[in-house]
């Protein structure tokens, strides 16, 4: 797990640090930008309902040699000359890699690759709209006496869109790595997408942690219009299963796992979604948003459950906010918002052990700074 805790000082009086176990034992740790002072993180492995003590000291932060032997940095001080020498900055605008992912990105693209390096395995599909890239969707309310303003929302049907809705993803405009360090890398994907203000999808991968944590930033705008946004999580696991648990229930399979007839477009899931086969699998928490939809973002047909096994390998969308029912208020979706995710490998194979997992995973160590 990762454990950090921040210390309330002056970024001057705490350049660097070294974390020591009970035993003795130094930890690899980063001191990183905090609104109060300094963050300290570091990983550790913890049995169930452990407690450790660590101590903390202040240390001076590496000196920064140039070698004049390499030529890796030119005079603008921007690392962004192929080398042997500083393998990792000259990359990271493009790619980035550790002991357990590799991704790929590209303004204009978005992120397009990542491999899960247990298996080699590509884990986003080759089509469609790429891999955590916010999609906005409009359904314009049309006062032009075809349909009476009011009337909109009920015409959308099971839908939850308009015949002349419209999806705009988010364009990737730039790469900008916020922190590289021994225990993380910050990776900051600036986007600009209709409908907001602000729209940053911010990574951060663990050099010894088989987890991303993903973020999203937006800054939605104000509109009367019938709204929603979404999040692709659609992994290319054509031999997994798809499962979720909302309500304390059972593992399901949305899809499958429902009463013949029933709705299956969209489902909630109390902590996220866990892709699984016969060897390893895949969880994906959501933290912030537990409604999910599956399907095609178009206008079609509605067909309700047939447990068919084709049905739990539709695209998979996080579906962050909407405007789409009526309510006896003006209801709009404006305002800068926050959602939060993370992704974990594991070698869980049993569809409630996984989700047991998934949902104890979610709690972070609690620190405590004594004496």
């Amino acid at each position: 797990m990762a454990v950090e805790f921040y210390v309330e000082t002056m970024p001057q009086n705490l350049p660097a640090a070294v974390i020591r176990c009970q035993d003795g034992t130094e930890l690899a740790c980063q001191v990183s930008p905090h609104p109060r002072g300094r963050r300290i993180t570091f990983v550790d492995t913890f049995g169930p309902n452990e407690v450790k003590e660590y101590r903390y000291a202040r240390t001076t932060a590496p000196v920064q040699h140039l070698n004049t032997r390499q030529c890796y940095v030119g005079a603008e001080r921007v690392k962004d000359i192929v080398n042997n020498y500083e393998t990792t900055s000259y990359q990271l605008p493009y790619q980035f890699e550790n002991s357990f992912f590799r991704l790929r990105y590209k303004p204009g693209k978005g992120l397009y690759r990542l491999v899960d390096k247990r298996s080699g395995r590509e884990l986003i599909p080759s089509d469609g709209i790429p891999f955590f890239t916010p999609v906005y969707e409009c359904t314009p309310v049309r006062n032009d006496g075809i349909c009476p303003a009011e009337q909109e929302r009920r015409l959308l049907g099971r839908n939850v869109r308009g015949q002349h809705s419209c999806q705009s993803p988010a364009h990737l405009d730039e790469v900008i790595c916020e922190e590289h360090g021994d225990v993380f890398t910050v990776l900051r994907l600036r986007c600009s997408m209709p409908g907001s203000v602000h729209c940053d999808v911010v990574l951060k991968l663990y050099e010894q942690l088989p987890r991303t944590d993903l973020r999203l930033e937006l800054g939605k705008t104000l509109s009367t219009d019938i709204e929603s946004v979404y999040l692709p999580l659609t992994l290319a696991l054509d031999q997994h299963q798809l499962w979720l648990r909302k309500g304390g229930s059972e593992a399901m399979r949305p899809g499958v796992d429902q009463l013949p007839g029933s709705g299956m477009e969209y489902s909630m899931s109390d902590d996220g979604l866990a892709w699984l086969d016969d060897t390893s699998g895949i969880l994906l928490s959501a933290y912030d948003a537990p409604l999910f939809y599956f399907g095609e973002l178009e206008h079609h047909p509605i067909r309700l459950c047939e447990n068919l096994a084709a049905d739990n390998h539709r695209p998979v969308w996080n579906w962050l906010m909407n405007n789409t029912w009526e309510t006896n208020f003006k209801l709009d979706l404006s305002g800068f918002t926050e959602y939060r995710y993370t992704l974990w490998l594991t070698d869980e194979t049993d569809p409630e052990s996984a989700m047991d997992l998934l949902h104890e995973l979610q709690f972070q160590p609690v620190v405590r700074i004594i004496g």
